[in-house]
């Protein structure tokens, strides 16, 4: 038998934003690493095998490297 009592020891469902937002940046990280391991666990070695994480890795690269790009190219490249 599975009730839910509240604190004020009404049944029903408790909600508060101020735990949300306690547990929230955990709950998020932990999310995040869960669905990215599925991903890579489950449907990479499927969709093309090695080819297809050193591709994801490539582009994940880029991407982490393209403000650093921009920067270089904004303030530290001098055209003369």
């Amino acid at each position: 038998d599975y009730r839910l009592v509240r604190e004020d020891g009404r049944q029903g469902l408790e909600f508060s934003l101020r735990k949300l937002i306690r547990v929230g940046p955990g709950v998020a990280i932990t999310a995040i690493i869960q669905c990215s391991l599925l991903f890579w666990l489950g449907f990479a070695p499927l969709a093309g095998g090695p080819a297809f994480i050193i591709q994801s890795l490539v582009v994940f690269w880029n991407s982490l490297m393209a403000p650093f790009r921009w920067f270089r190219r904004k303030f530290l490249v001098r055209e003369v």
